[in-house]
């Protein structure tokens, strides 16, 4: 996209519906369950001001405490 002059007109999104737990669900090779609570999403091109973040969690990464936002 940047070498075709295109990056600034186009918006380029990484996310997914859910984030993950922050701790494992026990024992050996069982993973981490779902976590809407909070999660990250990256987006670049299309006007995005680079190297900014927005919101927080809280200490674990369980849920945002700081400006929560919602996507459908």
């Amino acid at each position: 996209l940047k070498q075709q002059g295109m990056l600034d007109d186009t918006l380029v999104i990484c996310t997914t519906e859910f984030g993950r737990q922050p701790g494992a669900q026990g024992g050996e090779g069982k993973g981490r369950d779902h976590n809407a609570g909070a999660f990250t999403a990256w987006l670049a091109g299309g006007g995005i001001r680079g190297g900014m973040s927005y919101g927080a969690t809280d200490e674990l990464g369980f849920k945002a405490v700081e400006s929560p936002t919602y996507c459908y």
